[in-house]
Formats: structure tokens, sequence, C-alpha cells
């Protein structure tokens, strides 16, 4: 039988992250490829546009002032086969190019949805989001769920080692607004697919 559970962060916090730690480590030498933050979200949303997964001409980028900038375009809305062809040909693109899928990743209906097509949720698929995890009741809660999942008991699991991530700086509040901008619909997408439980799952911080 198969199990499996998702995780699922904040889109904006999870891009920038993994931005943050792919910097630490040296993968691929990041800092080579990107100098900030907004320069990789840049080439990852091209390379979304070239995939056309997203319509082309929605974002640009100042590398003078190393601003980005987004303007939500209408378009009309894929098939659920053009979409999976197009995530598909982006997802093949990251292996050819020096992106890393900092906002892709983040679009998480269009990968979950393949996902539960094979599995439904229930007593095949668990999906948490990892917010709630926040202090030691939410962790041990979460736990408990994943263990209840996979059929395990809770063997006295240990919490008293905290992990706390720090950034050299924090992300431009104008990057966190586009960024919201970019993701509502596709957290509203999310919310259609897993329920009510997940309307609005991660409010928005930054206002225009």
């Amino acid at each position: 039988w198969v199990k499996i559970i998702a995780m699922l962060r904040n889109p904006i916090d999870r891009a920038y992250s993994q931005f943050q730690m792919e910097e630490k480590i040296g993968k691929q030498n990041i800092t080579h490829y990107y100098s900030t933050f907004e320069e990789a979200i840049f080439d990852d949303v091209k390379q979304m546009e070239e995939s056309h997964l997203i319509p082309k001409g929605s974002w640009s980028y100042n590398s003078e002032t190393e601003t980005l900038n987004f303007i939500e375009k209408p378009h009309k809305k894929l098939t659920n086969a053009l979409e999976a062809n197009a995530w598909k040909a982006y997802v093949s693109s990251l292996t050819e190019v020096s992106t890393m899928g900092f906002i892709g990743r983040g679009m998480y209906e269009i990968q979950l949805r393949h996902w539960i097509r094979c599995f439904p949720r229930g007593d095949r698929m668990l999906v948490l989001q990892a917010e709630t995890m926040g202090n030691e009741i939410g962790t041990r809660t979460a736990l408990k769920q994943v263990l209840d999942h996979i059929g395990l008991d809770d063997n006295h699991s240990d919490f008293s080692e905290k992990i706390v991530a720090s950034y050299k700086a924090p992300m431009k509040n104008h990057t966190r607004l586009l960024l919201e901008t970019f993701y509502k619909p596709y957290n509203k997408r999310l919310s259609n697919l897993l329920g009510a439980k997940w309307n609005d799952p991660w409010p928005a911080i930054m206002s225009v």
C-alpha cells in the first residue's frame, strides 16, 4: 500500500527560505547565478512563461535597482491537459537552466491535483500546513496525524531541540506584495481542491 504525506508552507516564505538555504550551502554556485532573490524569481518566472504556464510579459526586472514588477494579465485558463503539458515542460527546463524552481514549486494545486487523482485523500493522502507546527502543541498534533495516517504509535518523541533559521536580511516588502498577488489565484485553487479548511491558508501580510 502507499501512504502519502504533503507538508505545505506559505509559498512565499518557502521560496525565500530555499533561496537563503541554497545561498548558504552554495548549491550549484547559486550566488554566481543570482545576486538577489528578485533576480532568482525573474529567472524562474521567465521559464514558466517560456513553458506557457503563465502569460508572457507579466513580469519585468530592473537590474540597476534590483526591482521586480508584476502585472496581472487576463488570460484564458488552461485546460487541465494543457496545464499539465506546460507544467511538464517547465519542470523539464529546471534541469537545463540555472533556475531552481523558487516560485514554481509553490504552485501547489497543480502538483497535488495529479497525486490526488491517483491517490485520493483520506486513507491514502494526508496534507498538512507547516505553519500549524509553530509551537510544541501544534507540532505534537501534526505528528499524531502523521503517525495515525501511517499506522504507527508515538514512542515519546523528543521535542527539546528547536532549529530556528536566520537570514542575512528580510525579504523586500515590494517583492512580498508582488508574490502575494501572483499566488492568490493559485492558493484559491488549492482551497477548491482541498476543501474549506484550506480557505485562505496564508492571509496577505502586505497591502497596496
